[in-house]
């Protein structure tokens, strides 16, 4: 394709583009599965179809955040996102309600625990939840906030399971903690 070749020479040769073509699947469909951020310049029709989306996601996971809300909202479209990318953000760009639901979250830990950054405020203000994935999950407590790596019973536990966590303890919790 002689477009796709002017793309991979010159990134900003798609600024040209009409409108019109933005909402043409065949023109698209090269382009996303070259650079999934494209996404970002369809059409909003285009960012609710679910096979351009997935093949967004397949070639750059965070191209989730130029998809549809509803297309945010879809399990299936999420999970394959957060899949793609160990060390991303992709939760961040799932609608409010799947990163509430436990099944996804789950799955998300399972791939990185980075993610737990991003749940729910709810769901990460729950400290019984969060304990029980440190349980599951231990090098989350890196990543929870100050707050919360202050908390005596989220340094036992992290303590308990690895002393490499020690280095993640606010300095002012360490004089506490026997080693």
């Amino acid at each position: 394709n002689a477009m796709l070749s002017l793309y991979s020479y010159d990134k900003n040769s798609l600024t040209y583009i009409s409108e019109k073509l933005w909402d043409n699947m065949l023109f698209i469909a090269p382009v996303i599965q070259f650079d999934g951020n494209n996404l970002s310049k369809v059409s909003e029709r285009l960012r609710n179809d679910k096979n351009t989306v997935i093949s967004a996601v397949l070639n750059n996971p965070t191209s989730l955040q130029y998809a549809s809300e509803n297309l945010k909202n879809n399990f299936e479209v999420v999970q394959l996102a957060v899949s793609k990318e160990a060390s991303s953000n992709t939760l961040e760009y799932a609608s409010s309600e799947l990163r509430e639901n436990k099944e996804l979250i789950e799955f998300a830990l399972s791939i990185s625990n980075h993610n737990i950054k991003h749940i729910s405020l709810k769901l990460y203000n729950d400290k019984e939840y969060v304990l029980n994935y440190m349980k599951k999950i231990p090098d989350i407590f890196e990543h929870l906030n100050e707050e919360m790596r202050s908390d005596m019973d989220f340094i036992k536990l992290a303590m308990k399971r690895d002393y490499k966590h020690y280095s993640f303890i606010p300095i002012n919790k360490k004089e506490e903690i026997e080693v």
